[in-house]
């Protein structure tokens, strides 16, 4: 039941395939996780998204960024960028700029994950992900860093720079 409850929900805002732009908007940060039963048993919706927006109101986001991503990921496969924003007067931004390889082949076949969908699984299509994080601080300025993770790993990468902030 609770997994109808969110999958509805979360499908609730997705509604035509044809957008390059998706815009979405959360009070809680747990909304946007995809669990593995709902993977399961839905493919991904959106295909053709080229640009992911996310404003949340949560504020201890930092904990979760990966599983974030992750979600959004699947919600829009090779989407170009996914960025996700949230706070009032202190605010932070993460933009994840995403540069993609051809599907993998393991001795001569498709992986398994991506076998039953028309869309590759961006999982091992990723070749190196480009991370902006702001911090923009109420009368005391702005921060910027930026990052460039590559490897299969960098959903780890992804948790341990943004672990810091």
């Amino acid at each position: 039941m609770e997994l109808q409850r969110r999958a509805k929900g979360l499908f609730s805002c997705l509604f035509h395939d044809f957008s390059e732009v998706l815009n979405l908007q959360s009070d809680m940060v747990e909304n946007m996780i995809v669990t593995r039963e709902l993977r399961e048993m839905l493919p991904s919706p959106l295909s053709t998204v080229k640009h992911l927006n996310l404003r949340l109101v949560t504020f201890s986001i930092h904990l979760v960024i990966a599983k974030l991503v992750d979600g959004l990921l699947w919600i829009a496969p090779h989407t170009k960028t996914v960025s996700i924003e949230y706070g009032d007067l202190d605010k932070a931004s993460f933009k994840f700029s995403f540069s993609y390889k051809k599907q993998v082949i393991y001795d001569g076949k498709t992986a398994n994950c991506c076998k039953s969908f028309p869309i590759s699984c961006w999982q091992h299509c990723i070749e190196k992900v480009e991370l902006e994080i702001n911090h923009e601080y109420y009368r005391r300025g702005k921060n910027t860093k930026m990052y460039i993770l590559k490897g299969a790993d960098f959903m780890e990468q992804i948790d341990a720079v943004c672990s810091t902030f």
